[in-house]
């Protein structure tokens, strides 16, 4: 499952959405893939936020991909 948000405008109602969609599925793990304009940080700290709060210890691996194309994997 690849879900997609761009929580600009309601972050809050897409971390619950992950939160639920994280207690309620057998998810080994998550990958972020965002690019590093601020805007996309957003979508970041909401699924680290659902993580924290789904009561689950699922890995998290998050790449960056920079606007010349380069991308930088941090975790």
């Amino acid at each position: 499952m690849t879900p997609f948000d761009y929580p600009k405008l309601d972050e809050r109602d897409c971390r619950d959405k992950l939160t639920e969609i994280i207690r309620n599925n057998n998810i080994k793990s998550v990958t972020v893939v965002r690019m590093t304009v601020p805007c996309c940080g957003g979508f970041e700290n909401a699924v680290k936020w659902a993580l924290q709060n789904s009561g689950k210890m699922i890995p998290l691996s998050l790449f960056c991909a920079f606007l010349n194309l380069h991308i930088l994997f941090y975790t």
